[in-house]
C-alpha cells in the first residue's frame, strides 16, 4: 500500500478591490533562496513545536567541531 495525498495548487492569488469582480493574478515561483529560508523556519517551528510535546530534545551546539 502506497499512502500519498493529492493537491493543487494556485499559483497566484485572487486580488479582491471594493466594487469590482475579484481577478486572479498569476505570482512568479520562489527563487532557490526562497524556499530555503522557508525550509528552515518549517525546521525551526517544527523543532520547537515537538519540543514543547516531549517528543524532540535539542543536543546543546558545540563552539567546535569534533576531530
Amino acid at each position: 500500500m502506497n499512502i500519498h495525498c493529492h493537491i493543487q495548487v494556485l499559483e497566484g492569488i485572487y486580488v479582491y478591490r471594493y466594487n469590482r469582480p475579484s481577478r486572479f493574478q498569476r505570482v512568479k515561483p520562489p527563487d532557490k533562496g526562497e524556499l530555503g529560508e522557508l525550509a528552515q523556519l518549517i525546521s525551526q517551528r517544527v523543532g520547537r513545536c515537538l519540543e514543547r510535546q516531549d517528543l524532540l530534545e535539542q543536543e546543546p551546539v558545540s563552539a567546535s567541531l569534533p576531530a
